[in-house]
C-alpha cells in the first residue's frame, strides 16, 4: 500500500467518524467501549485527535466548543487537515514509540473509524464501516495490534463478523 493510500485512508476514516457526531442526543447513552459513556468517548476521541493534529503539525491551538459534540468535530476536522499535508517519509513519536508516518497514518485511521463506530452504536445510528476502509484497517491491525499488544488499549478478540466492519470491530474486542 502507498503511502498515498494511507494518507487517504486516514482522510477517509476522519471523514467518516465526523459524520457520526451528526446523531449525537444523549451524552449519557451507553457506548461499546465499557468503561464509556458517550460524553467519556467523545472526550478521549477528541483527544486523541487533537494530539494526532498536534503531532502532524495541524493548528490546533483554538480553544475547543464547551459543547463536546463540536469539540470532536473541532479536533477531528483539525486531525483530518493535518493528514492533507502530513509528510508520511518521516517518523512520529507517539506514546507507544516511534512510528513511521505510513502506520501513524493507519494507526490514527483505525482510532478515528472504530470510535465513530462506538458513537454510531451509541446513538442507535449503527452504521457499518465503508467496507473497503474496514478491509484496509483490519489488515493493519491483524499485522499490528497483537505486536504492539492489547491490554490496557484493546480487548481480547471476538472471532466472527459477517461484513467488513463487523470483523475488523470483533477483531479490536466489540461485539455487534
Amino acid at each position: 500500500m502507498s503511502a498515498t493510500s494511507q494518507a487517504d485512508l486516514a482522510d477517509e476514516a476522519f471523514a467518516w467518524a465526523i459524520t457520526r457526531l451528526d446523531e449525537v442526543d444523549d451524552l449519557s447513552a451507553p457506548t461499546p467501549c465499557e468503561t464509556f459513556d458517550l460524553a467519556d468517548l467523545l472526550g478521549h476521541l477528541t483527544a486523541s485527535a487533537t494530539r494526532f493534529a498536534t503531532l502532524l503539525g495541524a493548528d490546533a491551538t483554538a480553544a475547543p466548543s464547551s459543547d463536546p459534540v463540536e469539540a470532536c468535530r473541532e479536533a477531528l476536522t483539525q486531525a483530518r487537515a493535518g493528514w492533507a499535508t502530513a509528510d508520511l517519509g518521516r517518523s512520529y513519536s507517539l506514546p507507544i514509540g516511534q512510528l513511521p508516518g505510513a502506520a501513524f497514518a493507519m494507526l490514527s485511521a483505525t482510532e478515528a473509524a472504530v470510535h465513530g463506530w462506538d458513537v454510531s452504536q451509541a446513538t442507535g445510528e449503527r452504521a457499518e464501516i465503508p467496507a473497503g476502509l474496514a478491509d484496509a484497517l483490519l489488515a493493519f491491525s491483524t499485522t499490528t495490534i497483537d505486536r504492539v499488544g492489547r491490554p490496557g488499549a484493546f480487548a481480547p478478540a471476538i472471532d466472527g463478523g459477517r461484513t467488513s466492519s463487523e470483523r475488523l470491530v470483533h477483531f479490536l474486542g466489540r461485539p455487534t
